[in-house]
């Protein structure tokens, strides 16, 4: 009766709006972080990541960023049409992130410990390396990285060229020996290093720098204080390995805020 035609017409125009993507564990408060990847393959395809900084995937509370690349596996079915001369709507299927690689879609990005907080800030920083590609960063503010509680960790992922390619998802603890990025660890317990993250190119050199925050950390013996670490963007940036900044000093790596 009406009442089915009116509720076909509700669903249709709903899923005629757009995409609505699903968490996969309770509590993992999927869409704390929400934020464009950029072009990460040479192939044109963008990325969106999704933060999930307390989704468990063994580990309990590690926390998952998904990254969705948009190269054509988001397509619309079309709604029925109630006239001859309408148009059908294309409408989009709502997405369980479960089957993010059965479809295509991307790959989930698994934090390295429990209630490390993976997750609570994402960004595309743009092209930190010089090789054309866009990149990526994730902040995970409660991973303890050296024995450093909650010093907190930003990884930064390489857009590449068979970053589209991957089909498996893939543990942060790895992401400096796979060669897929770098870590940069928070230089003091109780940091949050990763709670903001971006890039901008503040040196002119045509190379994106980095810009990190760890609104917790201590200056001055001010506690709280906060400090936010520029890091230069330079070519073979993704060969040094990873970044200590329990090391770093003002001068050609980058210099505090």
């Amino acid at each position: 009766g009406s009442a089915l035609f009116s509720e076909l017409l509700m669903i249709a125009s709903n899923r005629a709006l757009g995409i609505t993507f699903y968490g996969t564990t309770a509590f993992g408060l999927l869409g704390t972080a929400v934020a464009s990847a950029g072009f990460v393959d040479n192939t044109g395809i963008q990325g969106l990541l999704l933060g999930s900084p307390t989704a468990s995937d063994g580990n309990s509370n590690t926390g998952i960023v998904y990254l969705i690349l948009a190269d054509g596996a988001i397509a619309p079915t079309h709604s029925p049409t109630f006239s001859p001369s309408a148009a059908p709507l294309p409408l989009y299927n709502d997405i369980d992130l479960r089957s993010i690689h059965s479809n295509g879609m991307g790959l989930a990005l698994k934090g390295e410990s429990v209630v490390g907080g993976l997750g609570r800030a994402v960004s595309i920083l743009g092209d930190v390396d010089g090789d054309g590609v866009d990149d990526f960063a994730v902040g995970a503010p409660s991973e303890s990285p050296e024995g450093r509680a909650s010093a907190g960790v930003v990884y930064v992922i390489r857009g590449n060229y068979s970053l589209a390619g991957i089909n498996e998802d893939f543990s942060m603890a790895n992401l400096t020996l796979s060669k897929r990025g770098i870590r940069i660890l928070g230089a003091s317990a109780g940091d949050g290093l990763g709670l903001g993250l971006t890039g901008v190119d503040l040196n002119g050199d045509s190379i994106v720098d980095i810009a990190v925050g760890a609104p917790n950390a201590i200056y001055l013996s001010s506690t709280n204080a906060g400090v936010v670490y520029v890091l230069f963007g330079r070519t073979m940036l993704f060969s040094f390995g990873d970044i200590d900044l329990s090391l770093f000093s003002d001068g050609s790596m980058g210099y505090r805020i």
